[in-house]
C-alpha cells in the first residue's frame, strides 16, 4: 500500500498542510500511518550492492523512476498483531524493514535519529509512580548505579561486557529475577546488597504493574502470549502511543520532508529545533499521563553511521560530502533539428492538445498520510 509521489506535486509547505490537517488527537487507537519519505544515496553503487538482499533491491525499484531519476514513496504502517495493537510495521516496503547499515547509506547524510533512552524501563518506571505510586530511580541513575557495581565488583568486567548497564534492566523486565542473578552470576557478576535490593523492588513490582496497565489501557489478547514475553507485548503498546503523540506533535509543529517509524524512535530530515523536540516530548509524556518531566531520549546526525556503512560496504572513493540532487532525465537533442514545416506543426499539435479538456492531465496525490481509528 505504497505510491510513487513526483516531487513537483508535493512541496514540503504542502506535506506539512496536509499532516496538520489529516492528524487526529493524539491519544485515539490507529491502525495506519502513511509518511513521506525522501531518500539521498549513492543509487549505482549501492544498486549493486541490492543483489545480495532482496528487501533493499525491492525498495530501490520502488524508489527508482527512471534510469537516472529517483521519485519519493509514502509508506503505510500498520500493526501486525492479531489485536491490531503494539508496534507498527510497514504494510508493503519500508526503510524500517531494510538493516541499519543500508538504511545509513540511503538517509544517512540527510536524515537524524531521535531515540527514547531505555524505553521500555523508562515506562516502566514512569508508570509504577503515576499508577502505583511505586518510586524508582531513572534510566540514567539505574546505569550509573549498575556501572559503580559492575566496577567495584570487577574492575575488568566493562571490558568484557560493556553493554551491561544497558542490557541488565531489559533483561530484567523480561525474565525472572533468579534467572538474571544466574546469567551474570556465570559472566563474574554479584551484586551488591543496594544493588541487589533494587532488582527485587522491580521484579516485585513488574506483576502488579501488568494489571494496572490491563487495568488502564486494555490487556493485549495475543493468541503467542507467554510467560517468557508478556511484558514486552504489554509496555510495546503504550510506547507506540506515546511515539505517534510525539511524532504527530513534531510533523505539526515542523515542516517535515521525511520520515522513517523505528518503534522507539524515528529518523526524520530536516532536523528539529531542539524546542520543538522537547516540546513535542513534554506532550507526548504528558499525554500518556507519565508526569511533566519529559522522557530521557537521544538525538544524533546519522552522518557517521553513513560514513561507517559506506567503508563497511567498501564503496569506492569517500562518502560524497552533499546528498546528490534528485533530478530528471534531460531530453534528448534532437538529430537533425526539425524543419521549419514540421517545427510549424509540432506548435499546432501542441496547441491542440492543451485545448483538448479530455486530455489526460497528471494529478496531485489527495494525501501523504493516512490515520484509520
Amino acid at each position: 500500500m505504497f505510491s510513487h509521489f513526483p516531487l513537483p506535486f508535493l512541496p514540503s509547505t504542502l506535506l506539512l498542510l496536509l499532516l496538520h490537517s489529516l492528524l487526529p488527537p493524539p491519544l485515539l487507537p490507529f491502525r495506519n500511518l502513511r509518511i513521506f519519505r525522501s531518500p539521498h544515496f549513492p543509487f549505482p553503487q549501492l544498486a549493486r550492492k541490492a543483489v545480495q538482499s532482496p528487501p533493499l533491491q525491492r525498495y530501490l525499484r520502488a524508489l527508482q523512476k527512471g534510469p537516472s531519476s529517483l521519485t519519493t514513496i509514502s509508506v503505510l504502517y500498520r500493526p501486525t498483531a492479531d489485536d491490531q495493537r503494539g508496534r507498527l510495521y510497514p504494510l508493503a516496503i519500508g526503510a524500517s524493514k531494510l538493516s541499519r547499515h543500508y538504511r545509513a547509506l540511503l538517509f544517512g547524510r540527510s536524515h537524524v535519529e531521535i531515540d527514547i533512552t531505555g524505553s521500555h524501563y523508562q515506562f516502566f518506571q514512569r508508570f509504577a509512580f503515576s499508577l502505583l505510586n511505586i518510586s524508582l530511580p531513572s534510566v540514567a541513575q539505574l546505569r550509573d548505579l549498575l556501572k559503580e557495581d559492575f566496577l567495584a565488583c570487577n574492575s575488568c568486567f566493562l571490558e568484557h561486557h560493556p553493554t551491561s548497564p544497558k542490557d541488565l534492566p531489559t533483561i530484567l523486565l523480561n525474565s525472572s529475577l533468579e534467572a538474571i542473578l544466574l546469567y551474570y552470576r556465570g559472566k563474574g557478576y554479584w551484586p551488591s546488597h543496594p544493588v541487589r535490593a533494587l532488582l527485587h523492588q522491580i521484579s516485585h513490582t513488574k506483576p502488579r504493574l501488568l494489571a494496572a496497565l490491563n487495568s488502564s489501557l486494555a490487556p493485549r489478547t495475543l493468541s503467542s502470549l507467554t510467560f517468557a514475553n508478556l511484558f514486552f507485548h504489554t509496555m510495546e503498546h503504550p510506547e507506540t502511543l506515546w511515539l505517534k503523540s510525539f511524532t504527530s506533535y513534531i510533523l505539526s509543529h515542523h515542516s517535515t520532508s521525511s520520515l522513517i517509524w523505528l518503534h522507539d524512535g524515528i529518523w526524520l530530515a530536516p532536523s528539529p529545533p531542539q524546542s520543538v523536540i522537547l516540546a513535542a516530548n513534554r506532550h507526548a509524556t504528558s499525554a500518556l499521563n507519565l508526569g511533566d518531566r519529559p522522557l530521557l531520549m537521544k538525538t544524533r546526525p546519522c552522518t557517521s553511521l553513513y560514513q561507517s556503512a559506506w567503508q563497511l560496504f567498501q564503496l569506492p572513493g569517500p562518502p560524497p560530502p552533499d546528498p546528490p540532487p534528485l533530478h530528471s532525465i534531460p531530453p534528448p537533442a534532437l538529430h537533425p533539428p526539425l524543419s521549419e514545416v514540421e517545427a510549424r506543426r509540432g506548435f499546432q499539435r501542441m496547441m491542440r492538445n492543451a485545448m483538448n479538456t479530455r486530455a489526460p492531465r497528471p494529478i496531485a496525490p489527495s494525501e501523504v498520510i493516512d490515520l484509520d481509528d
